[in-house]
């Protein structure tokens, strides 16, 4: 059988045809429709936008979500210009172009749904581009796969719907990939720079984008002839501006971040293949973290993304069953699909099966490489997906979106190596070829099949709350539980005409909650619960109040220190609700000591919390603010309490720290003239007869670079002036006695 016949690309007569209509001789020589009368687009679609669109107010939202819309916000509302994104996880800030992104929806709405539907949006075209970039290269088949089972992955939906500048990747990759075919594929001009300024600006928003550079210089040199010198001043320029902002502030910082970029990459280096495990994760139809098992203990650096559903998701508890208990072996088939893409692929770019001429040695090897479009275009993708081994070698912890820069690489390479099985066996003749192509496609359908399910299923499971909020550290949070905190309590101080509302909630959920809250029609404070309670006087009448579910003993402190009646629960889908009260505070004793800064002592006595079940013990004292402050972008007020080496503080997993630079901070958005705070101590063993302690003020807001009339700000929050508060007679700390009497937890 003649070589030819054998080979999945069509016969080389065909291909300077093939390259006009902009395809590579796998697209075949049959007339096709225009790739948007196909009907399989058009069910591409619909998976794409349903599975990354549905329920997007249940995607993730925590501190970086929110601080990137805030910052938006603020940019377009307050005139507070952003001139760096937040800080990567090996410490140096990043540029703010995806703040920039951002900008976008929020000048539209102060509701970061908006920025989920963005990024969403911007997934659904990659999607799209990517069946047209595989049609238009590949044929209609491998188009179809490759968008198909791109579509329907659920560890790439997760990646697809919340305000995270490394899901925005993917649209940018499949840009770069048409640019760079665009050079070396099609032999045309001006890829170069777009090519270039798409890289750039993928680094901005994730700096493992750099390794993209690796098949760009492959194509510089299989393209170099299309290389026209007047672009580099556009490249250059380009440059300039995109990263303008971040060179006036590294100018600023005395170019401290990328100094600390160098640190990083001079740190020793360790071995192991946590890249490859979260590369194949992409093709599985499950959300399973496989380091979660094999390296951490639960809850310590588990990636809040990848939570998967417990014992009453529907998958388990309705007849889907019956179709998710393939998702394993489905997603065991895709691993082996994807090994398999990789050696058809490099098959394909050494051997040249379609040429009759092909000359000896690698110099002959090289000649025929140049001139066969197809393989090199098949060499700048496996030098694309190639890259991920170079994260075999790392000097930081690897993670999943480490890995985004490479969609939808894996599902292009099984497009492409499902395709190449039809074309294949169409040229064989012998009486079983309709089975064996019949089969692909109906193997295809049922991948797409399994993967729906699987990823609807992770969907709807959590939007019903069936996951452990708890799986991750810190515990996950959604948008919709974030506003429906905000607009709950909101609701119920209108409907009882009530004029203030109280938050209290953990330390990593504060500025979520803080932002929302400034849209209400009701003012609300927002406070840490950790460390400290923040409730109002007894003027202010009765108010609403909400706590945070993980912090037992607030109970026990909010029946002593004021009336409360319990109004109901705020649902939060994956753990405890929280807790809604009106109260009112009970009359509080006279200052007994005033302090400078605008701070009373109410009482000399520090009260006992028992906490029983062998957890620390705490002393509560009692404080009054007299000075109000207004809520600001970003800002945090904050008191510092510091007390003896043996006491410490109950921190957000319930464990507690001692030691005399570990004091509580009672941490508000906003506070009103007459505020209580009631820091929390904790001890161990039996309580001090004596509390000696002092106390700082000082605020947080995010560092200024202004330059005249324009206000710049970064991601970092910096803290203001610390003043320690002293008596009216000068002292700087205060005696307190311990009270006998125990409030029963």
């Amino acid at each position: 059988m003649n070589k030819d016949t054998m080979y999945p690309f069509h016969q080389t007569q065909v291909h300077e045809k093939s390259l006009e209509e902009g395809t590579l001789p796998l697209a075949g020589i049959k007339k096709e429709p225009a790739w948007w009368r196909s009907w399989e687009l058009y069910l591409i679609i619909l998976l794409a936008v349903v599975l990354r669109l549905y329920r997007i107010d249940t995607a993730q939202y925590m501190t970086d979500h929110n601080t990137f819309y805030q910052m938006a916000h603020d940019a377009v509302a307050n005139g507070l210009w952003p001139i760096s994104g937040n800080r990567s996880s090996t410490g140096p800030l990043i540029p703010p172009l995806f703040i920039y992104i951002m900008m976008i929806p929020a000048a539209i709405t102060a509701n970061p749904v908006g920025g989920n539907i963005l990024v969403a949006l911007c997934n659904i075209a990659a999607v799209l581009l990517t069946y047209i970039f595989m049609r238009r290269y590949y044929g209609r088949l491998a188009g179809t796969i490759s968008a198909l089972l791109y579509a329907t992955a659920i560890n790439v939906i997760i990646f697809s719907r919340d305000i995270w500048q490394p899901d925005l990747l993917p649209l940018l990759v499949i840009l770069l990939l048409f640019m760079l075919f665009r050079g070396v594929v099609q032999k045309k001009h001006y890829w170069f720079s777009p090519a270039v300024l798409l890289i750039a600006a993928m680094y901005q928003l994730h700096s493992t984008a750099v390794y993209l550079v690796v098949p760009l210089l492959v194509a510089l040199v299989l393209a170099f002839k299309t290389i026209r010198w007047r672009e580099l001043p556009l490249i250059i320029l380009g440059l300039l501006v995109s990263f303008a902002p971040y060179i006036y502030l590294e100018h600023r910082r005395q170019y401290i971040d990328i100094i600390g970029l160098f640190n990083v990459a001079s740190r020793p280096s360790t071995f192991n293949t946590n890249a490859l495990l979260f590369y194949n994760m992409w093709v599985h139809s499950f959300v399973l973290n496989p380091l979660y098992y094999l390296f951490v203990p639960p809850r310590i650096n588990v990636d809040t993304h990848l939570i998967p559903s417990n014992a009453h998701s529907i998958l388990l508890t309705t007849p889907l069953q019956l179709i998710a208990q393939f998702s394993h072996s489905e997603s065991r088939l895709m691993s082996v699909l994807l090994v398999g893409a990789w050696l058809t692929v490099a098959l394909l770019i050494i051997w040249p099966f379609h040429s009759s001429n092909t000359q000896p040695g690698l110099r002959g090897w090289w000649k025929n490489l140049l001139n066969s479009p197809e393989r090199q275009g098949l060499l700048l993708l496996l030098v694309w997906q190639g890259t991920s081994l170079l994260l075999l070698r790392h000097s930081v912890s690897i993670f999943i979106h480490y890995l985004i820069y490479l969609l939808p690489g894996p599902f292009i390479l099984i497009g492409i190596l499902l395709a190449t099985i039809v074309q294949w066996v169409r040229r064989v003749h012998f009486s079983g070829v309709w089975l064996i192509r019949y089969g692909i496609y109906a193997l295809v359908g049922l991948l797409v099949i399994v993967q729906t399910v699987g990823s609807a299923g992770w969907l709807i499971d959590h939007a019903r709350g069936n996951f452990d909020n708890h799986y991750a550290f810190p515990q996950y949070f959604d948008l919709a539980t974030t506003q429906r905190i905000v607009d709950n309590a909101n609701q119920l101080a209108q409907q009882q005409h009530l004029s203030r509302i109280y938050i209290d909630i953990q330390g990593d959920d504060v500025s979520t909650v803080t932002y929302l809250a400034q849209f209400a029609h009701t003012p609300i404070a927002v406070s840490d619960a950790t460390q400290c309670l923040m409730l109002p006087d007894v003027a202010s009448g009765p108010v609403v109040y909400v706590t945070d579910p993980n912090q037992p003993d607030i109970d026990s402190l909010l029946q002593h220190y004021t009336t409360t009646t319990s109004v109901g629960e705020i649902p939060h889908p994956g753990g405890a609700p929280l807790k809604m009260y009106v109260l009112r505070a009970k009359p509080e004793p006279q200052p007994a000591l005033k302090l400078s800064g605008g701070l009373q002592l109410l009482s000399q006595q520090a009260d006992v919390i028992s906490m029983g079940g062998g957890n620390p013990n705490m002393l509560v004292t009692r404080w009054k603010m007299q000075d109000a402050t207004p809520p600001a972008p970003r800002a945090v007020y904050n008191y510092r309490f510091l007390g003896p080496a043996n006491l410490g503080f109950i921190t957000r997993d319930r464990t507690n720290t001692f030691g005399a630079n570990r004091a509580p901070y009672c941490r508000m958005s906003r506070n009103w003239s007459g505020d209580e705070l009631i820091p929390l101590f904790a001890f161990n063993g039996h309580a001090p007869q004596q509390l000696t302690m002092g106390v700082e003020k000082f605020s947080t807001a995010p560092k200024h670079y202004d330059r005249g009339t324009l206000k710049m700000v970064i991601y970092d929050i910096v803290d203001g002036p610390h003043s320690s508060l002293h008596t009216t007679d000068g002292k700087g700390t205060i005696k307190l006695s311990v009270h006998a009497a125990t409030i029963p937890h």
